[in-house]
């Protein structure tokens, strides 16, 4: 952070609040350059012609409160991924319920310390700098699968790994969408213990403050083992086919694609119908593999027709003919001419960056000659119907 001039913008109604924050960043570091308004219609007009890194809001504002305003900011591509400070006197837990909603990354009660606001802030940048590393990184390894996707169309377990790694890329933007928060909270847990380390010289630190924040550490760090193994899990290759519960995988597959999912903001309901665990055979992470482009194909559709309040209803049934499982989405269905085709190796009506016409084939390829089952696509309802039979 020496290089770089940091635009903080910084709401709030009551100019006395914003002097004291002017003064505090005035006196920490000379790469902060401070854009200060009075309300939220100004602030939203601050982003047409200054790069903003950073937003310090108030939440309670006459017209547009902070919820409104954050809310307008976590909608629009161009300001989507700048974090957003909370500081405000609303220390209720609805209030900071509310505040992480609608999509702030902290939340800093008045009267706060200065050495804990200024922490905060230069967490959350280094945060956003190293998610963007990451973001072009896989853009980057990305392009380079696909480069090397046009140059081999092989055999069937040949294509299933590079169906794979033609999605590793949204893999890894999700892992670091699901990491962001937990990592967050973490760095602010063990800031805010040092800091009450070297207040109280180690002399009158309460030893249960320490094991609660200790716990909270260790249940951040679980999240981030379960979703980096479960990610592992479906990109390790099959050698043995073994007996599954359908359900369960079909849920492993809602949450690798759970950051998609939250920030379309797509209903998904998962449903078995039947009365008993379902089970089948053949490779659980195949299996996984399907559902996860079939639902991913889901929430492109709604994201490009725009539709609002996207669902997808995952519904498992076991009857006489074998096992069901239906995947109906309402993003207005498939045209008429492209739904014949829709299995078809390389086919794609999606442009170059969001996919390769390798998915949709290697799942029929996975379901017909792994598992022994049929896949079939219609228009119905309000949109597209995927049908497993097994």
């Amino acid at each position: 952070m020496i290089d770089k001039t940091y635009n903080i913008l910084i709401v709030d109604d009551e100019r006395l609040n914003i002097d004291i924050l002017l003064n505090l960043f005035e006196k920490a570091e000379k790469n902060y350059k401070i854009i200060p308004v009075l309300s939220g219609e100004k602030a939203l007009k601050v982003f047409e012609k200054i790069r903003i890194d950073i937003v310090l809001l108030d939440i309670i504002m006459p017209d547009m409160d902070g919820y409104e305003v954050c809310r307008i900011l976590k909608s629009q591509d161009s300001t989507k991924d700048i974090p957003v400070l909370f500081i405000t006197a609303s220390t209720d837990d609805a209030s900071i319920k509310k505040a992480y909603e609608v999509g702030a990354a902290d939340y800093v009660n008045k009267p706060f310390k200065s050495s804990q606001l200024l922490s905060r802030v230069k967490v959350n940048l280094q945060l956003r700098e190293s998610m963007k590393e990451l973001t072009f990184f896989a853009q980057t390894l990305e392009n380079r699968v696909k480069d090397e996707l046009l140059k081999s169309k092989e055999k069937d377990k040949l294509l299933l790994q590079e169906s794979k790694m033609a999605d590793m890329g949204h893999m890894l933007s999700n892992i670091a969408h699901q990491w962001r928060q937990p990592i967050s909270a973490i760095r602010n847990i063990a800031n805010d213990l040092e800091l009450e380390i070297l207040l109280d010289e180690l002399e009158t630190i309460d030893a249960q403050t320490i094991l609660d924040a200790t716990k909270d550490i260790n249940k951040y760090i679980y999240h981030l083992t379960k979703t980096i193994e479960d990610f592992r899990e479906f990109l390790k290759p099959s050698n043995e086919k073994t007996l599954f519960d359908i359900t369960e995988q079909v849920r492993k597959a809602i949450f690798i694609l759970k950051s998609l999912i939250q920030k379309a903001s797509i209903e998904i309901n998962l449903t078995n119908h039947s009365k008993e665990k379902v089970t089948a055979t053949g490779h659980p992470n195949e299996f996984i593999h399907v559902i996860v482009n079939i639902i991913k194909n889901a929430i492109d559709a709604i994201d490009e027709n725009k539709v609002p309040n996207g669902k997808i209803n995952i519904d498992i049934y076991k009857d006489k003919e074998g096992i069901k499982i239906n995947i109906i989405d309402n993003a207005g269905g498939i045209p008429e001419n492209v739904i014949e085709h829709i299995f078809e190796l390389y086919f794609t009506t999606k442009d170059s960056s969001k996919g390769t016409g390798i998915g949709l084939n290697m799942s029929k390829q996975i379901i017909e000659n792994h598992m022994n089952g049929k896949i079939f696509v219609k228009n119905i309802g309000a949109g597209a119907q995927f049908q497993i039979i097994l």
